[in-house]
């Protein structure tokens, strides 16, 4: 993590506030650290101008803007989840298309290897490595396909 290896003098330049922490309380312990540790940190899309951090003007603008960026981001979070809605009323959101569908490959391996445990002695981590399957990939798709062959018989 960059807050481990930053020294005293360290000048840490970023382009956004609202990309540099999750919330108000995170950048203010951030900055905390910063100061901690005697480490600048200048924030591109102020102008130009270095944002000191170390002095009380510096924390409350941090305050404030990380603050604003935050609130910026709820609202944004409620206005796609206001289009979302809206899209499914209409039918036409699906939501994200799925990457691994019964046709592919990969995931078909990961079954086969996933199914043959017994023989192979693999763990499920190892198929999911070799595969490049997500656990929780496979586990959903075994899941969906012991459901499928209970209503089938």
């Amino acid at each position: 993590m960059l807050l481990d290896k930053v020294v005293k003098d360290d000048v840490i330049v970023i382009t956004k506030l609202d990309r540099f922490a999750r919330s108000t309380r995170d950048a203010l312990n951030i900055i905390e650290t910063l100061n901690q540790k005697r480490v600048g940190l200048v924030v591109l899309n102020m102008g130009g101008d270095t944002l000191d951090t170390t002095t009380p003007i510096g924390k409350l603008m941090v305050t404030v803007l990380s603050g604003i960026a935050e609130f910026e981001l709820g609202l944004n979070k409620e206005r796609q989840a206001e289009g979302i809605a809206e899209a499914k009323k209409r039918g036409v959101y699906k939501g994200r298309p799925k990457k691994f569908t019964d046709k592919n490959k990969s995931l078909l391996h990961a079954v086969q290897l996933f199914e043959e445990r017994n023989q192979n002695g693999m763990t499920v981590q190892e198929i999911c490595d070799i595969t490049k399957v997500g656990r929780s990939t496979l586990y959903k798709f075994i899941k969906e396909d012991i459901k499928n062959e209970m209503q089938t018989s």
